[in-house]
Formats: structure tokens, sequence, C-alpha cells
């Protein structure tokens, strides 16, 4: 298992099996993923599943203290209108702060850049591939992180992304970008009586006027290599997991965090775990 980006470089070196039969056998793996695993017109990897990053907010204290209605997935904020709220929503004197950053991991701290790099239609790479940092598109996405990390608790510095989560189910602040897959740990820690989309809401990540809607997606990819011992097997396993019934019984174990790149998968497995979906259904629409 590898990510997009070995793409490129493995086709290159005429190491990695091409797998257009695999997606002409499957016939229904969504464009937008499809898109990613193409390069110079093949197929060179198959995406294991839909998992994106999501801004999740609570909405109970936006509706308390927030002096604009709940955007929710109708109206993406700008930057200054998201950096108005989270000064709203800090309240020091309450214990709470309006989000929490994950700025102990280089990881974290990157994927929280560049994502408002990509809002914003910019790019930390030149035309010709080369590093370029000096551009006003990165340098403002540079503010608006530390802007945001303004309105964090102290010692942000030293948490990781569990330890947002943590935050966030314990509430200490308002906001976190996270994942899916936090729905459990919100079930585990948090309330009872708010441990619930109600009170844990998302909201589309906000972008400068006239941004694009942008987001990471956890690009866990199969590829199988010609050089290796078998690669024929190696083909077969790709295809055995993607078949449905197996496809499905893996993503139920964390249904709105292992969404499937299949359209089949995804019906049965929202019908397999519709309690999931039906409790938790914003966070499923903010990814698709």
């Amino acid at each position: 298992m590898g990510t997009f980006w070995w793409e490129s470089k493995f086709a290159d070196m005429g190491v990695q099996m091409i797998l257009d039969d695999l997606y002409d056998y499957f016939g229904d793996v969504y464009d937008f993923i499809k898109d990613l695993c193409y390069y110079k017109g093949h197929y060179y990897a198959f995406d294991c599943t839909i998992a994106e990053d999501i801004l999740i907010v609570r909405k109970d204290l936006w509706e308390e203290y927030v002096g604009m209605p709940w955007p929710g997935l109708k109206r993406r904020l700008t930057w200054s209108e998201w950096l108005t709220a989270l000064d709203q929503l800090t309240r020091p004197e309450k214990g709470l702060w309006g989000i929490d950053l994950a700025g102990k991991t280089l990881f974290f701290i990157l994927q929280d850049i560049w994502m408002p790099v990509g809002s914003a239609g910019g790019s930390w790479y030149d035309d010709q591939g080369r590093i370029n940092l000096d551009n006003d598109i990165v340098i403002k996405a540079l503010e608006f992180y530390a802007d945001q990390a303004k309105h964090c608790p102290p010692g942000w510095e030293g948490r990781d992304y569990l330890d947002t989560f943590s935050s966030l189910a314990t509430e200490r602040v308002a906001a976190i970008y996270g994942w899916p897959r936090g729905i459990a740990y919100i079930k585990q820690y948090a309330r009872p009586e708010i441990a619930d989309q109600e009170h844990f809401g998302v909201i589309l990540k906000p972008a400068p006027p006239n941004g694009i809607d942008f987001t990471q997606i956890d690009d866990n990819t199969w590829h199988v290599f010609t050089n290796s011992k078998n690669p024929e097997l190696g083909k077969e396993w790709v295809k055995f997991i993607n078949e449905t019934e197996n496809y499905v019984e893996w993503c139920k174990t964390v249904p709105l965090q292992l969404l499937p790149v299949r359209k089949e998968a995804n019906k049965i497995l929202r019908e397999v775990a519709a309690k999931d979906f039906e409790e938790w259904s914003t966070w499923y629409e903010v990814q698709m």
C-alpha cells in the first residue's frame, strides 16, 4: 500500500503494473478517484477508500456565541469570517478556546497549511516542479495558520492529532480539523447528552474570497510492482479485497471513515451501517 504520488515516479521507472483491467472489471469506481490514479493514459493504482479531512465545530457553542448563522454545508466561510467566529468562540475565562491545532507533528502542521494554499488556488511548487515557498499565496496561508493558532489553548505546539480530539470531546475547544474516525472518540469521551452531530457539527473549510473547494483525501493506494516475486498474485489480491462482499466487510468496521471507492459497495455499506450514516449524516455528506 502506498500513496498517489508514487504513481508517476514508479510508472516512469517501469516497475509499476498497469491496472486498467481492474477498473474495467469493477466498472463503478468514482470518477474523482479514477482521476487521481490516472497517469499517462493508464491506471497505476487502486485507492483503498474515500476518507477526507473535515472541519468539526461545536454547533451548539456556535449558536450561543457566534454572531452569524450556522453555515453548515450550505455556505463556505471566508478566512476572515472564520477568524471572526474563532474570536467569538474563544472564551478563556470559561475555559474555552476556539480551535486546537496539532502543533507537535510536522505532518499535521503541513497539512493544515497546504489545504489553505490549495483553497486559494496556489501551490508551493513552481511550474518546473521546484519548491517555491516565497510566493504571496503560501505566505497568506502561513499567516492564516498563525491567526488560527492565536485561538488555541496554551501548549498547542506540543499536542498531536489525537490530543486535538481529546480537547474537542472534553469541551476545551470549539473546533478542530479532524477525520471521520473521530466519531468513536467523541462517543467514548464526550458527555452522552452531546455526543451527536447536533453538537459536533461539520462545516465547509473556509477559503479566501473566490477561493476553491479543496480538501485532502486519505490517499492509501494499492500498487502492484512488476519486479516483485509474484505480481499477478498481487493484482489478484487487489481484486479480491475490492470484491463487494469483502470490501464492505472491511469498510463497516469504521463506516464513516472507510468509504468505498466503488458505487455499489458504497450503497451496500450505507444499508449495512444505516444507523451510523443516519446519526452522522452530515459527516458523510461533507465528504461526498
